[in-house]
């Protein structure tokens, strides 16, 4: 790469370290700028949500759990079907929201429909989704491999709080467990259920890991910052 490269680009930590160790570029060459978002979503109006929630058949009681995801094997759908029933037996009024197509969407509708549960409700792809974001109450995201998670972010740049996945991708590098987001083993389900019915028990909790992500989001990954990062290093190489 150093040969062919006036800088190179990583996501994450973990990657910058990887090329280090391997020898394909000096710590001279390169350079870690994180993926960014807009933070001028907004929360939406009450009565916007509301219809949303009666335009999927959610109740407007109901609790929202979404997820945001491609459909396939790396994503672990397979463990929000197995807690669902956990937490839906212990907080009433929760439905699992998820969102996205992929090569798994056929085999989890079915299954969906074949359990003819209400509290677990797949929509495919949904483009409006700082939409299904204001409606929800916590985003939970249980890959088993990911790099730097777009889908996170937006969440917590809508402070929604996050429960997802712990050593994977680049989670650790931004989350604290409990402060600004959840962060839970992917390979065992426990704890996923228990995380969830806490945050949905405990109202004030719930808001301050949302703020504390949002803060995470506005120092950290505001789009504004990233591209003066961008700018700053192409003046750089010039």
């Amino acid at each position: 790469m150093r040969n062919v490269s006036d800088k190179v680009v990583v996501l994450t930590e973990r990657y910058r370290r990887s090329l280090l160790q391997k020898g394909f570029c000096d710590r001279h060459h390169i350079r870690k700028i994180p993926n960014g978002i807009p933070l001028d979503a907004g929360e939406g109006g009450v009565e916007a949500r509301q219809a949303l929630k009666e335009r999927l058949g959610i109740s407007k009681r109901d609790r929202v759990i979404l997820t945001s995801l491609r459909m396939s094997a790396e994503k672990n759908v397979d463990l929000i079907f197995r807690i669902a029933p956990l937490v839906a037996s212990a907080v009433p009024n929760v439905v699992f929201l998820i969102s996205g197509n992929g090569p798994q969407f056929d085999e989890f509708n079915a299954k969906s429909r074949k359990l003819n549960s209400c509290r677990i409700k797949l929509i495919g792809y949904f483009p409006e989704i700082f939409d299904l974001l204001a409606m929800s109450d916590v985003f939970l995201l249980p890959s088993l491999q990911e790099l730097h998670s777009i889908a996170i972010l937006e969440a917590m740049s809508m402070k929604i709080p996050v429960v997802t996945s712990q050593n994977v991708g680049c989670n650790d590098e931004f989350i604290t467990s409990w402060r600004n987001g959840v962060l839970l083993n992917p390979f065992t389900d426990a704890g996923w259920a228990e995380a969830i019915i806490r945050l949905l028990r405990e109202p004030d909790l719930r808001k301050q890991i949302g703020e504390r992500g949002f803060e995470t989001c506005l120092r950290r990954f505001d789009i504004r910052k990233v591209a003066r990062e961008f700018e700053d290093l192409y003046r750089e190489i010039i």
